[in-house]
């Protein structure tokens, strides 16, 4: 019993011995031995992060050459971009440490900041001068005429092409917009106003181009007709056409186709003849014949449609065709003889002229269309 006693003390004292054994073998194991010539890990740090001489001296080194980049700008222009941003890329190269250093960097900010307002400014001229261009297109357009349509087609396509903030400089758009809507009746009425500038000096035949003419003008539209700039000349033409018609001419007609300048009477062999120097003053028709008729009477004052009116039609004797604008005068301008009917005149005036031209169209000038009038004794 006693033995047995004995031995478990003994067990137990080895397992003590055991467990000391175990916690020394672990506290010697968590022991950092230090190296007594090393510093800290706050020193190491401090000590990894300052720059070594060299460093200072390359940030120095590249600053400066930034700095003087920046000082070569100058004066900002539109030609400072390439030198501006010469220095810009350089200083954004730099380290930071080497950005602290630059002591001009606001001058490189500012002569951004300058060359943008210089760049807006130019974009803002030329805008205006593109603008300004198509505004002066718009503002020739009117009063339209019959070369509107390529005008018009010109500024729209102009003031197309502009970018859009140019387009907003354009004050007139408005007067492109009523010429745009203006164009297709100036357009139409081009055909009209052609035909009756065809129309020439009016004769018997020139009915069929005026009723022509008349009937075009009529088929336009009430706005188109406003730019029918000769319509007058179509009325003009149609009162003339009237009147060949009745067989009377206005003096106004008669004076711009004909017209005697001298007029006086002869004697020959076989009677009294009448004499005229003349011209054609129509600047078209060439005249081949002449007839007229001359009155009688002892009333100078009042020679037509009285008591003992009397007139005799004569013929122009032997005579040339006279070209338009041609004056005649000399042996082949007189007419005769004239003979009286029963007493004896004492003055003779011309009461009608009626004039056939080469294309057999005739023009009868009678009524108050008296040329001259002369003393018979």
């Amino acid at each position: 019993m006693k033995k047995r006693h004995l031995l478990s003390i003994t067990a137990l004292m080895m397992a003590a011995m055991m467990l000391l054994s175990a916690c020394t073998f672990g506290q010697t194991s968590h022991v950092r031995i230090d190296n007594p010539n090393s510093s800290s890990s706050t020193e190491q740090s401090e000590s990894s992060s300052r720059p070594s001489g060299k460093e200072d001296a390359k940030n120095e080194s590249d600053a400066k050459k930034v700095i003087q980049l920046i000082d070569a700008i100058g004066t900002v222009t539109l030609n400072s971009e390439t030198a501006i941003n010469r220095a810009r890329t350089a200083y954004d190269a730099l380290s930071e440490a080497a950005k602290a250093l630059v002591t001009n960097y606001q001058t490189l900010v500012n002569a951004e900041m300058s060359l943008e307002n210089l760049k807006s400014e130019a974009d803002s001229s030329a805008l205006r001068e593109k603008a300004d261009y198509v505004i002066g297109l718009i503002s020739a357009l009117f009063p339209l005429s019959f070369s509107s349509d390529g005008q018009v087609a010109e500024a729209r396509a102009a003031y197309d092409a502009l970018p859009e903030d140019a387009k907003a400089l354009v004050t007139n758009y408005q007067t492109l917009l009523d010429a745009e809507a203006e164009v297709p009746y100036v357009m139409e009425a081009l055909y009209v106003v052609s035909m009756i500038e065809s129309i020439g000096t009016v004769t018997l035949d020139s009915e069929s181009m005026i009723t022509a003419a008349r009937s075009m003008y009529e088929a336009l539209s009430a706005k188109a007709k406003e730019y029918v700039s000769n319509y007058q000349t179509l009325l003009d033409a149609e009162a003339v056409l009237e009147d060949l018609k009745q067989g009377t001419v206005t003096e106004a007609m008669a004076d711009a186709a004909f017209s005697i300048y001298d007029f006086w009477w002869g004697e020959e062999e076989d009677g009294y003849y009448i004499i005229l120097n003349y011209t054609n003053k129509d600047t078209v028709k060439t005249i081949t014949d002449l007839s007229i008729e001359i009155g009688f009477t002892d009333d100078k004052e009042n020679p037509i449609i009285m008591d003992g009116f009397t007139s005799e039609t004569l013929l122009l004797l032997d005579h040339d065709d006279i070209a338009p604008g041609q004056s005649v005068d000399g042996d082949e301008n007189f007419w005769g003889p004239v003979t009286c009917t029963g007493y004896e005149p004492t003055w003779v005036f011309i009461y009608s002229v009626e004039i056939t031209y080469t294309d057999g169209s005739t023009l009868l000038i009678d009524g108050d269309a008296i040329y001259a009038v002369c003393d018979w004794n």
